[in-house]
């Protein structure tokens, strides 16, 4: 009974995950959101909501838990989907409203997959558009005729602070919007949404396009393990270029072997290679593409484990360490020590060392850890290709563009 007790609590804190919020016990919203200590401000994720929506957010939040749902790309797509369907129908009651509502879905789908990290890019982005449809409409309401020359001057020079974010102008005292203005932005903003999910859709063929810019004829080219944009890369490449590539392993999982299979079916000359070679046939290698799960804010991969060693042996002989990601995955957090955990997905170490194969006797214990991503240090990045080449100094140009700072933290 004490364990249902405490098991009953549990649940009705709040820890991010949409079924918080979502289920009760019949006691109505306020009882629930009471219950668990929050504020009723927590009240304006389930108003102007339809069920629907809620049971869209339910499926997914289930779909992340369980891997359904995994990787960079299909969790960005995901989301982005899910805020296009949301906002379809949702009403808007004012423009904060909403903008509180892409934070707080943030959370909660970040909450039931900490390691996708495009979780979070994707609703800082669409923060990102909402905030630049507002000061679009607040910079087309104003009339010069009706209030006066200077004051509508005044005006849209707030709205243009407000559009490029934090400055000097507006710590000194600049008008900065509240949000709360009846600005009718629902279509425009639609728009762009759908506009970001056909960029996601289309991101890796807009790095393939670069293909014969950085790949030569003749070229040795290592890759390990398997990545859809460093595939669709190599393939684009094919068609003007006659080059060989060197596939690793990339064990524990050996995905390594599907990437071989795949380039060899494209009739691109293909060799697999173990990962304890890697070091070995680095002199004769010209360069190393590698995919990535994120791209952190001072340059730092989320990349498949292994992918450290790789970068540390091109950078040994000198050799381009070549990394190609589509910028939704890049995120503006840091990361640090304690996070590590966090954003490592662990898998079943059955791989590294199967069950069968350990003693019978039970005396002892033994520990398998098996992570899916490590950090690999900015230093050994060479070039990132995205929609563009971009030099590793670039990213913090780039987190500006495609990012406003105040949404760099959602909670």
């Amino acid at each position: 009974e004490r364990k249902k007790e405490r098991k009953k609590e549990r649940k009705m804190q709040f820890s991010g995950e949409i079924d918080d919020l979502l289920k009760g016990d019949g006691t109505g919203e306020e009882e629930v959101l009471r219950k668990s200590n929050l504020p009723l401000a927590h009240s304006l994720f389930l108003e102007g909501m339809r069920e629907e929506d809620m049971e869209l957010v339910r499926n997914l939040v289930s779909s992340l838990k369980r891997g359904e749902i995994s990787g960079s790309f299909a969790s960005a797509r995901a989301t982005a989907h899910l805020y296009c369907q949301i906002f379809e129908n949702f009403q808007w009651k004012s423009t904060k409203d909403v903008m509180d509502i892409v934070r707080r879905l943030a959370v909660i789908l970040g909450d039931a997959a900490p390691a996708e990290l495009t979780i979070g890019n994707i609703a800082r982005r669409t923060l990102r558009i909402i905030r630049e449809c507002y000061a679009d409409a607040r910079k087309a309401s104003i009339n010069p005729e009706e209030m006066g020359k200077e004051k509508a001057l005044s005006l849209k020079a707030s709205a243009l602070i407000m559009e490029q974010g934090p400055s000097l102008a507006n710590m000194l005292g600049g008008d900065e919007d509240d949000f709360t203005q009846p600005f009718d932005i629902k279509d425009a903003v639609l728009d762009e949404l759908e506009a970001l999910a056909d960029e996601i859709a289309v991101v890796y063929k807009d790095i393939a396009k670069q293909a014969d810019a950085h790949i030569n004829s003749n070229e040795v080219v290592l890759v390990l393990g398997h990545s859809s944009s460093v595939e669709g890369f190599l393939k684009a490449a094919a068609v003007n270029r006659r080059f060989k590539v060197l596939v690793a392993e990339g064990l524990p999982s050996g995905n390594g072997r599907y990437m071989a299979d795949r380039l060899s079916k494209a009739k691109i000359p293909t060799t697999l290679i173990p990962d304890s070679a890697i070091f070995a046939i680095m002199p004769r290698v010209n360069k190393v593409l590698s995919g990535v799960h994120c791209v952190m804010a001072n340059g730092v991969l989320l990349a498949l484990t292994g992918t450290h060693l790789v970068a540390m042996a091109a950078k040994q002989y000198s050799v381009p360490f070549v990394v190609l990601t589509g910028l939704y995955k890049l995120c503006p957090q840091y990361p640090y020590p304690a996070d590590m955990d966090i954003y490592s997905s662990f898998r079943s170490p059955a791989a590294t060392l199967p069950y069968k194969s350990l003693p019978s006797e039970r005396g002892g214990t033994v520990k398998v850890p098996s992570p899916l991503y490590e950090y690999v240090p900015a230093e050994l990045v060479t070039l990132y290709i995205s929609e563009q080449a971009h030099n590793p100094s670039f990213l913090y140009r780039l987190l500006s563009e495609y990012y406003h700072p105040e949404d760099y933290e959602l909670q």
